[in-house]
């Protein structure tokens, strides 16, 4: 038969031997205060006294600090290759590239997470809605002209077979509007080329190569240009045919506000800017000197 009373006994002894071990180890720890880690607390606990055992703990208390990082890009390229339609400039150019002889002005790279990269998504915004306020009443009257009759009625599968043409050829315009700043810039003796993008989407690049402001702008417009004769002459010829590419119109005009805003941008550097290099959305301006530049460097004295 167990002895009940030794066994009351040696469980009171082991609930108060484990108390006073976490009593011990709450003692050793430091109360951190709410603002501990972002360096506005001064290593004091409000709740411990600055009497007895506990004053060696609070001298021993250090602030904490954290570093937040800010959210960086990566370093502009150096043009390597010059991308111009003018000969004579070109080969000036290419050799000031060639040696080294280029300084960087303007950094004018943007991010979507930034308030530049957010009002250009909301111009991109603004002329898609206005090419699609426009286009769609348009449509309808050079449609009822080519009818010569004040009615236009979508019946059986027309409504629906026109809604899918539109989506699926609006996707195919995000590719297409790429593609024609990448078929520009080859026009022009670049080397560019469709590079897989976030969201399903592609992007033009053409590393390391400087373009001037005439090839520039004609790169950065040719999408929004182009898009916008094609669509229209096909209204001209066929009404009908061009009601199934408003989608494809609207979305090609959505994506030119970052277009425009760095076509816009470049026009506002200064006269001394040669070369440009994109960084989509957004530039790298560079200037050519009659020498290469100095890059500064830190020299460590040697300790004594």
């Amino acid at each position: 038969m167990p002895n009940w009373a030794d066994l009351c006994r040696l469980s009171a002894s082991t609930v108060v031997d484990l108390m006073a071990h976490g009593a011990r180890r709450q003692d050793a720890v430091v109360p951190r205060a709410p603002f501990a880690r972002l360096g506005r607390y001064n290593g004091r606990s409000p709740h411990l006294s600055s009497k007895g055992s506990d004053s060696s703990i609070m001298t021993s208390a250090t602030p904490t600090t954290a570093t937040i990082a800010a959210p960086t890009t990566s370093a502009p390229q150096r043009p390597r290759t010059v991308v111009d339609s003018l000969a004579t400039r070109r080969a000036a150019s290419q050799r000031a590239a060639t040696e080294g002889r280029l300084e960087l002005l303007t950094d004018a790279t943007i991010t979507e997470d930034s308030t530049t990269g957010s009002l250009v998504g909301v111009a991109g915004g603004i002329m898609g809605f206005v090419t699609f306020a426009v286009a769609v009443p348009l449509t309808a009257w050079a449609y009822l002209a080519r009818l010569h009759h004040g009615t236009w009625q979508l019946e059986g599968v027309t409504l629906p077979a026109l809604i899918a043409v539109n989506l699926l050829l609006g996707y195919g315009a995000s590719v297409a509007h790429e593609w024609l700043h990448a078929l520009a810039c080859r026009t022009q003796g670049g080397n560019a080329f469709l590079v897989p993008a976030a969201s399903y989407r592609f992007a033009w690049t053409a590393p390391n190569q400087g373009f001037s402001r005439s090839s520039y702008a004609v790169v950065l417009l040719a999408p929004l240009v182009v898009v916008a004769a094609v669509w229209l002459i096909v209204l001209a010829i066929s009404p009908a045919i061009a009601s199934y590419l408003i989608v494809p119109a609207v979305v090609n005009a959505a994506l030119a506000g970052a277009d425009l805003w760095t076509f816009f941008a470049m026009r506002r550097q200064p006269a001394r800017a040669d070369l440009f290099i994109d960084r989509h959305p957004g530039f790298a301006a560079y200037a050519i000197t009659i020498t290469k530049p100095v890059r500064k460097t830190v020299v460590k004295k040697a300790a004594k």
